[in-house]
């Protein structure tokens, strides 16, 4: 068993976000909004056992912690709506694409676009 198990993505990751960025600075307000928004989203079930609609929902979601941090960066929810339907469709297609991955990419999805909006002009 992982320690802490699922909370590192829900909890702990956005916590770490939050904190990482408002040690470089950026506005408090937009931060808060963007960590509360990251949490929830990781809160919602996109397991094999959801429904098509949910999941596509969900891996839009994941990229709206980015526009609310810049809405220069409006294109993140289709980012991480293609990268997760990608690693998804591996893992139900192929054995050997294994569900850590899928969860994996979803955080690198995440986080690339929270990176990416942050450092957006």
């Amino acid at each position: 068993m992982r320690p802490f198990g699922k909370l590192w993505r829900r909890l702990i990751l956005p916590l770490a976000a939050v904190g990482l960025s408002l040690w470089g600075g950026y506005q408090l307000v937009r931060v808060l909004l963007a960590g509360t928004a990251e949490a929830g989203v990781n809160w919602l079930g996109y397991g094999e056992k959801k429904p098509l609609w949910q999941k596509l929902l969900v891996s839009l979601s994941l990229g709206l912690p980015a526009v609310v941090l810049n809405w220069h960066v409006w294109f993140a929810p289709l980012y991480t709506l293609l990268l997760f339907g990608i690693h998804y469709w591996l893992s139900r297609r192929f054995n050997w694409w294994w569900w850590g991955l899928v969860e994996i990419m979803a955080g690198f999805a995440q986080g690339s676009m929270w990176v990416i909006a942050l450092l957006h002009p």
